[in-house]
């Protein structure tokens, strides 16, 4: 393969890069083991947020936006 210019010649090297990246990282995933039951139930536990900023008044700041 021939290029004319350098930006050429950099953006086909950062693909094959891209490309590559993408191929490892799906190579990994397939070569994972599949989640046990008790890490998939890890997921369906309840998160309580709390961000502890009760003294901050978001409706004075952004209003009623729904």
């Amino acid at each position: 393969m021939r290029v004319r210019t350098m930006s050429e010649a950099i953006d086909i090297a950062l693909d094959r890069l891209i490309d590559d990246e993408q191929l490892r990282h799906d190579v990994a995933a397939y070569s994972r083991q599949p989640l046990a039951a008790g890490e998939l139930a890890l997921g369906d536990l309840p998160v309580e947020l709390d961000l502890d900023d009760d003294d901050v008044d978001y409706e004075a700041f952004y209003g009623d936006r729904r």
